[in-house]
């Protein structure tokens, strides 16, 4: 408001155009938007910082409990794909029988 002011009397009195006023203000009103814009980006990367922050001390924390499930590791392709298949565990499912 007082940059309108200020702008104003200057109009009136010579110094400025009405136009170079109104570009002025365009320009400020930019610049403002930009700025405004920065910040709310810098306030956002902090906020990610301190979640990260967060999500690392998660993943870095010793469990309480032991592990219970044991690694098996496989020596070529067919450990592999006996491992991972249910028919070669428990044998194919009757016909008709339905799961869940």
């Amino acid at each position: 408001l007082g940059v309108i002011g200020y702008g104003g009397n200057m109009v009136l009195a010579g110094d400025i155009t009405a136009g170079d006023l109104a570009s002025f203000l365009m320009y400020s009103m930019l610049v403002a938007g930009n700025v405004s814009s920065l910040s709310s980006t810098y306030a956002d990367m902090m906020k990610a910082i301190g979640a990260s922050g967060r999500v690392f001390s998660i993943i870095d924390r010793v469990p309480q409990m032991p592990p219970t499930l044991k690694v098996i590791a496989a020596t070529n392709e067919s450990d592999i794909q006996s491992a991972t298949s249910c028919d070669s565990q428990i044998g194919p499912l009757p016909a008709g029988s339905q799961i869940g």
